[in-house]
């Protein structure tokens, strides 16, 4: 764990601002908005929440009458953030991904 005094000066990001994208657009994602929301974090705690998924029949099937939000789109949404790019803008960006464990002792201080 990080030293408690250098908290404050972080930005922080769990992995998961509440922000959603209206439309199907693959580029969108990984030039536009996502990256945009990440270099224009303010310091403290922001929530960033994504629909992960795996562009499979079961999703296709859950996701059917989505057209905007279905099972292509929560594809490109994982292949956006587990990949080495989204990585290193967070590590440009000095985000610093937390889970809610620390999100929870944080607000206990």
């Amino acid at each position: 764990m990080q030293d408690e005094s250098v908290v404050d000066s972080l930005t922080f990001c769990c992995a998961k601002s509440n922000f959603s994208r209206a439309t199907n657009n693959e580029a969108e994602t990984r030039t536009g908005l996502y990256p945009d929301a990440i270099k224009n974090l303010q310091p403290g705690i922001t929530e960033m929440i994504v629909h992960l998924a795996y562009d499979d029949e079961e999703m296709k099937g859950v996701a059917f009458d989505h057209p905007n939000w279905g099972s292509a789109w929560r594809q490109r949404d994982f292949q956006c953030v587990t990949s080495d790019a989204f990585r290193s803008l967070l590590r440009e960006n000095n985000v610093k991904l937390i889970t809610w464990r620390e999100v929870n002792k944080l607000m206990k201080k």
